[in-house]
Parts: C-alpha cells; structure tokens; sequence
C-alpha cells in the first residue's frame, strides 16, 4: 500500500471514532499468534513502537491514550505490564500471584479456576485471570481452616466433623485431591453453619431427645436426620454446649417420624412410647396394620408409627398423657364416649380411636396429647 492511501486508511480510521480506533487495535492484537502479556509492544508491535519514541511529542498523547484505554479494556494486562505506562489500575493477576496470596500450590489454583471460570485467560505460560472475579474466591482462600481448626471452631468432636464433611454439610473451599490437596474449609462458613443451628434450635419441649439416644433407636437413616437437622427440615429442636454434636442438639421424636418417614426404627424401642405391650405391638404388625420390615419384622416405618398415632392411641397412653384414672376410662368406655378400634381379644390390649380422644378434651378440657399437637 502506498503512503498515501496508508495516509487516507488512517483519517478514515481516526474519523470514525474511538470504536474504530479500537477495532483496528483488535485487528492488530489478532494478528500475534500469541497473546502476550508483557505490554505494548507485544501486543500492538511496530504502532507502539513508533508511538513509544521520546521524540514523538505531545501531539501523540491523545491515541496513545486511546491504546492505552483498549488494553486495559479488551486484554489481559498484568499490573506490572507498560502500555504508555505501569498498568497499575489493571485488575488481571496471574496464577503466580495466586499462589503468593493463598499459598496454594499451582496445580490446586488451575484445578480451582477451571472449576469456577469457564474461560480462564491463558497468556504463555501462566494463566491469568481478572483479579475482581477471583476476589471472594481468594478471601475464602485466606481465611480457609482444616478440619482440626473446624472441629475447634464448633467445639465437637473432630469424628462427628469428619461425618459432616462426608454428609456434605461441611462444604470444602478447597476440595480433597487424591494424593495431593488436603481440604480446607472457609471459617466464616463453618461459623454460620453452628450459628444458624443454635438460633433455630429454641424449643423448651421437656420430651426431647438427644441425636445420641435417637440413634440408639434407629436401625436405618441416621445421616438423613443430621441432613435435615441442618437443612432445616426439622424445626423442633433444642441446643445445649458439648464437645459432641450428637448430644448437644435434641430433637422431638414425633417431627422425626413425620419428615423422615422412611427411617428403620427397631420396634423394641417404641413399646414403651406406644404404651403398647410388645404381645400387642407383634399382632398389629401380624395383622399389617402397622408394617414392619427387617430380621423377625423388628424394624418399623416412622411414617408408619405416626400414621398409627395420627389414627390411635393405647389406654396407657392416653392415662399418661390426659391424666385420667382407670376407672375413668372404664366408665368412658361404659357410656360410649370411647370406643375401641380393634377387638381387646384380638390384639390383646385397649386400643382406642385418637377422635373420640379429641372430642373429650375439647368438652371436658382435658390435656390434648403429644401427637394431637401435631395435626
């Protein structure tokens, strides 16, 4: 091309504005088979070159400014970088930098961004990434514990922690490598993970249990109670200060059955709160009015226990919990007041329907029951 179209290019270019200037520059950038991350001149080669004389004066500063403005715009420039100057103001940061900051080895830094970035900027031979999308990341690099430090943050037992982190409730920031990365944990979160526990766990129920007891009655489905002990599934619970979780939160057993009907309770463990001799509760189960699963049928539903209560209640427990004498309930059962649900013959016990319990503590103001609380 000849001076003096090369001369008419550059009027049109410069005539049409800032966004013609800048798609120029990009054909120039587009042109290196390699980004470069050094500067000007690696990016715009010879126009920089020339613009970059001492003796080009004062009448230059404007594009120069121009050039200055699209790397910083459009590329991957380091702080340290010169275009027509330091680019301090430049928010990119490379994986070295990355690593100075966290401490992270380099391998673990590039897994983690093509884990969170779907494209990362490569310039040579270390990835650069804009430094203001990596901010948070970096913070919860910095303030990221180990497990140990975790199990002191909540004040449990490092077992019960490690449990956690397998449940996925403990959510690592630094995932576990195999044979490499040991997982870290960012404390501002393991710290909001207790706290929100503590603040919903207000309830002053005296017939709580603690996570320990509970487990000693569950055959199948502990880690689905701690999940919805910490999702927020399970609404009554109480918090009280142990070195292990499992003691330190008490839930109410009739929320259990309700949100976690699918748990394996052994049925040895419900007698005494069905009120229910164990003669009782097996011919119920023979009968399939309550199912049962399991060696010997010993393992039973929670749903399927507090559907049962949903519909009956025991004479025993209808004694403890109204207060009603035995020949109280014998006159009821006398006057029609109560009736039986099954056949005392049949299951060998006085079982009762949980409506006609209703309706005597709504005329005769007796305590409502535990599972009628419920409804």
């Amino acid at each position: 091309m000849d001076l003096r179209n090369a001369a008419s290019r550059g009027f049109d270019v410069f005539n049409s504005g800032e966004q013609g200037i800048y798609n120029l520059l990009d054909r120039l950038v587009q042109e290196k088979s390699v980004h470069s991350t050094r500067g000007g001149r690696g990016l715009y080669g010879s126009l920089y070159f020339t613009l970059d004389k001492p003796w080009r004066g004062a009448e230059y500063d404007g594009i120069r400014e121009t050039i200055r403005k699209h790397a910083l715009d459009t590329q991957a420039v380091l702080p340290t970088s010169r275009v027509f100057g330091k680019t301090d103001e430049s928010d990119w940061r490379s994986v070295t930098n990355l690593h100075a900051g966290t401490g992270l080895g380099v391998s673990t830094i590039n897994r983690l961004l093509a884990k969170h970035y779907e494209k990362p900027w490569h310039g040579g031979a270390d990835r650069l990434v804009n430094g203001k999308a990596v901010e948070r990341l970096l913070e919860q690099f910095r303030d990221a514990v180990y497990l140990p430090e975790v199990a002191n943050l909540l004040g449990w037992n490092i077992s019960e922690c490690r449990r956690l982190a397998a449940l996925g409730i403990l959510k690592p920031v630094v995932p576990k490598v195999q044979g490499g990365t040991i997982p870290r944990y960012d404390r501002k979160a393991v710290i909001a993970l207790k706290a929100n526990l503590v603040v919903r766990s207000t309830s002053i129920d005296s017939t709580l249990v603690s996570l320990r007891q509970l487990s000693q009655t569950i055959e199948s489905g502990r880690d689905e109670v701690l999940r919805a002990v910490f999702d927020g599934r399970l609404t009554r619970l109480s918090y009280s200060e142990t070195p292990y979780l499992l003691e330190s939160v008490k839930v109410h057993l009739v929320e259990i059955m309700e949100v976690l009907p699918d748990l394996g309770i052994a049925r040895s463990s419900f007698i005494r709160r069905l009120g229910l001799p164990l003669v009782t509760l097996s011919r119920l189960i023979h009968n399939g009015i309550i199912p049962s699963f399991g060696p010997s049928n010993r393992v039973l539903k929670a749903g399927a226990i507090a559907a049962f209560n949903r519909t009956y209640v025991s004479s025993a427990l209808l004694k403890r919990e109204t207060g009603l004498t035995r020949g109280q309930v014998t006159r009821l059962v006398s006057v029609g007041s109560l009736t039986y649900a099954f056949p005392v013959a049949e299951v060998g016990s006085h079982i009762f329907f949980r409506r006609d319990v209703s309706n005597l503590a709504s005329d005769n103001g007796l305590k409502a029951l535990p599972f009628e609380k419920e409804q």
